[in-house]
């Protein structure tokens, strides 16, 4: 795997936080967000689904449009149900706009008793081999970063997603901020990754530095890896 430390510079504004999807302005501040309820879930996967459907890594593991959508619903249907119940989940007050999951420290990477009881197990499945053999080495790569790079008590940040025709309304950053606040004021560093090279500025502006950065081969897509240190926001 071609992968290296951090560069910096600066990048154009961000669409899809890439394992993740945002765009987003200093308007945020206007916004409010509560910690999604289980019983919303199914609107906040339809928004995600929507939002990751015409992302580059998306078309790369299954270019028909209306397959690829089932199979970003059946994923995000798991992690969403997961994250009512092990995370901590944000959305839009009244109209769902976007999510952020959150995953608390200690409890960032999902254990095989969750694999099974949230379903993911069932995913090779849902998938078939031809799309799953291209989804999956991305998917292993960047959990390995994870895994490597950040050995300390983290926030873990897998999916933030806006629904298109808000993306450049500061629903991302509003998204952001309950987490960002509660990890600063706990000392705690934050991490996610994007497969978005427009969403690199976007995260530098919230405070996060690029750990690692590379190419996953069988793909061919670039990637970030982001830290956010212990800061005040």
């Amino acid at each position: 795997m071609d992968f290296e430390r951090a560069q910096t510079g600066a990048e154009p504004k961000p669409t899809v936080h890439g394992l993740a999807g945002v765009l987003s302005h200093d308007i945020s501040i206007c916004m409010h967000v509560m910690r999604l309820s289980k019983q919303r879930s199914a609107e906040v996967v339809g928004v995600l689904a929507r939002a990751f459907h015409d992302q580059p890594f998306g078309i790369f593991y299954e270019p028909d449009p209306q397959e690829r959508m089932r199979l970003l619903q059946e994923q995000f249907t798991r992690l969403v149900n997961y994250c009512c119940a092990y995370g901590e989940p944000y959305t839009t007050t009244g109209t769902i706009e976007g999510a952020a999951l959150w995953m608390p420290p200690g409890a960032t990477q999902i254990t095989p008793e969750h694999q099974h009881e949230f379903g993911f197990d069932e995913l090779p499945g849902i998938f078939g081999q031809r799309a799953y053999s291209r989804y999956r080495p991305m998917r292993d790569s960047t959990s390995s970063i994870h895994r490597h790079e950040m050995k300390e008590p983290h926030w873990y940040l897998p999916i933030l997603g806006v629904e298109p025709s808000r993306q450049g309304c500061g629903v991302g950053s509003a998204l952001l901020r309950p987490i960002l606040e509660r990890a600063a004021a706990d000392g705690l560093p934050c991490y996610l990754d994007t497969l978005q090279p427009r969403n690199v500025a976007f995260y530098r502006k919230h405070g996060f530095e690029v750990l690692a950065k590379g190419v996953e081969p069988v793909s061919g897509l670039r990637y970030w890896c982001f830290r956010r240190g212990p800061r005040t926001v």
